[in-house]
């Protein structure tokens, strides 16, 4: 294959990947789901073909893929086999091959695309995201499942076979016996060549990859038990305030009617019991569903553990939070009356930090334990006291942390991400480090950041979005008006700005050099793409694969740090660039891995880049 054609298959590649469909979905009616219930032993009975394909090339050839769903009291069973003699471990594999990502959440009674969900990622490939969540409820989330999720992957009799069990409770609220109707969603993806891949749906969905998009799916019914299993718990609410009643909802089937005990305790976040309550229930034949209530509570703020048991073996253990109160108005009423005793970043820090508390507590889920929350209002109310002794309550915080200003361009108080060594000293000038973060994250990402801090100020702007390529001009205005506000507050050398990104961020490093090459005096470029707008904004957007659009780079020090099987950002398109960014007279320091996928940086070239860094610390 030459060199074009391959450029073309990872074109095509990323095109689907972006949600775009690059081939016709081939598609069957699928009406109702049904769910076999497994009891103790959790084998794949008779298997369904997926009913929808699509594919990044129309001349590949549609190939055998099937699944089976099964179900117990405990778990979620998903069983899937494809031909093929052997596994493909690419980067992603739940989103290049081999692999598969899934939708549970809830169905809606109009069938429209539901907005609470999760989509789960399960690759072939041994690593970070072998079993992962993906998303939540629309928002990016990237974390792994954890060893109670079971999932491997087989070889047998010509198939390739991938076999997972999830526990309800990683899924809370959906549960068969509990709550509202399920909707679900699987997408198998099988690696095809070198590049192309064959996804197979239950569902067609082309947004099933993309963050702030609604989820298609399929109501699932279960089977019937029919036989005893464990019961399963879980409280109606996770979040509560003083005063609330405390009640917690039981399913199950009984093989005959009795009676059997049920303790309900509640325990602080050290595991020591605050409160119990006991009760006696009659229990019928068959499936049983009943609600025990502790009654109103009244408890300190924090995080506590409901523990279930029944008849002396717990049956759920849940994590709640009692949420610590604020009178928000009151809180704006003391930042306004500091004007002109802090500093105008301070007051629209925490005016930003009352809006987003208000927004956070009235988009909670009934289903969500809130402690970070508890935390941010336990913060803002001592920062409120501080304010109102005269002190400023931003002036001493180091470390990572949230910062706000007020732009110029429709007075919106918008947020960014900064880090403060902490040994800051205000009489000596800091070099600063800009981070653009990647597709569907924002500027929090800064916190789990581990690239080189120290010597440091780094400012994570938000960019007004979290999937824009830091195209638009109010994109722009964010990281400019970020930077500017770090600059007033903080002692920093402007002569000594690096701007660097990942992935989109790398794409945004690019935009944002180019409309504004004076105020930076290096660029890093991590796992990036020099024409993601194209594919994510509009249309015919700046490439910056384009020569002419490289000639403000001239002599520049450039870092690029790239992948070789980076499936969604392709390496050859960087290495081109980096060859037209020499060209055009920038001093080029490219950092290359074999096999870390998409941004995961080997140590080895990690420490290339913090040596490349500590260049502009030195200086």
């Amino acid at each position: 294959m030459n060199r074009r054609a391959k450029l073309t298959l990872l074109i095509v590649s990323i095109l689907l990947s972006a949600g775009i469909k690059a081939a016709e979905i081939i598609s069957a009616p699928v009406a109702g789901l049904k769910v076999n219930f497994l009891g103790d032993k959790f084998t794949p009975g008779k298997l369904t073909n997926f009913p929808s394909v699509s594919k990044t090339a129309e001349s590949l050839e549609n190939a055998y893929a099937a699944y089976f769903l099964g179900y117990n009291s405990e778990y979620l069973y998903v069983y899937i086999e494809a031909d093929g003699n052997s596994l493909v471990l690419r980067d992603r594999g739940y989103q290049n091959g081999d692999g598969f990502h899934l939708t549970i959440g809830r169905a809606r009674n109009d069938g429209a695309d539901t907005d609470e969900f999760y989509v789960l990622g399960f690759s072939a490939k041994d690593g970070w995201s072998r079993k992962m969540s993906w998303y939540y409820n629309v928002d990016l989330k990237m974390g792994s499942l954890g060893d109670d999720v079971k999932f491997k992957t087989f070889i047998k009799e010509g198939k390739i076979c991938f076999e997972t069990l999830i526990p309800w409770r990683i899924i809370k609220p959906y549960h068969p016996w509990l709550g509202n109707k399920i909707g679900f969603n699987l997408c198998f993806v099988k690696a095809v060549n070198e590049y192309d891949k064959i996804y197979n749906f239950i569902v067609p969905d082309n947004k099933m990859q993309s963050e702030q998009s609604g989820r298609k799916y399929i109501e699932l019914s279960f089977e019937n038990p029919g036989q005893t299993g464990k019961t399963y718990s879980l409280p109606q609410r996770h979040n509560y305030r003083n005063g609330d009643e405390l009640k917690t909802d039981i399913a199950g089937f009984a093989k005959k009617s009795g009676r059997s005990h049920f303790s309900l305790t509640i325990e602080d976040d050290e595991k020591k019991v605050v409160a119990i309550k006991t009760f006696d229930i009659k229990i019928q034949k068959g499936e049983f569903r009943r609600s025990l209530s502790y009654g109103n509570i009244v408890l300190s703020p924090g995080d506590y553990y409901v523990r279930i048991k029944e008849n002396g073996s717990e049956i759920g253990l849940h994590r709640i939070t009692i949420i610590e109160e604020i009178n928000l108005k009151d809180a704006l009423k003391s930042v306004e009356s500091a004007k002109g005793k802090v500093s105008n970043g301070t007051l629209s820090t925490l005016k930003f930090r009352i809006t987003e508390t208000e927004i956070e507590l009235k988009k909670l889920k009934p289903y969500e334990s809130c402690g970070k929350l508890n935390s941010s209002i336990a913060q803002l109310k001592q920062s409120i006291t501080l304010l109102q002794s005269g002190i400023d309550p931003l002036s001493g915080i180091r470390g990572t942390f949230r910062r706000a200003y007020t732009s110029q361009i429709d007075s919106a108080i918008r947020p960014y991400s900064v880090y403060v060594p902490e040994g800051y000293d205000k009489s000596r000038k800091y070099p600063l480090l800009v981070y653009l973060h990647g597709s569907g994250q924002d500027d929090r990402v800064l916190e789990r950041s581990d690239f080189i801090k120290e010597g440091f100020i780094v400012v994570a702007p938000n960019g007004r979005g979290v999937s824009n390529c830091y195209y638009s001009k109010e994109s722009q205005q964010d990281i400019k008006e970020a930077i500017d506000d770090v600059e007033r507050e903080f002692s920093i050398d402007p002569q000594r700005v690096v701007l660097s990104g990942f992935s989109m961020g790398g794409y945004g490093v690019f935009r944002t050099f180019y409309e504004n090459p004076s105020r930076y005096s290096a660029i890093a470029i991590l796992s990036g793409h020099p024409d993601l707008a194209s594919r994510m904004v509009r249309k015919n957007s700046i490439s910056f694969s384009e020569k002419k659009y490289l000639q403000s780079f001239y002599k520049i020090p450039v870092f690029i740090y790239h992948s070789k099987d980076d499936l969604n950002c392709p390496y050859i398109l960087m290495k081109e660039v980096a060859d037209n960014l020499k060209s055009a007279g920038s001093n080029v320091s490219f950092a290359e891995d074999e096999n870390r996928g998409h941004g995961n940086m080997s140590p080895e070239a990690k420490e290339k880049y913090i040596s490349w860094l500590l260049k502009f610390v030195e200086h």
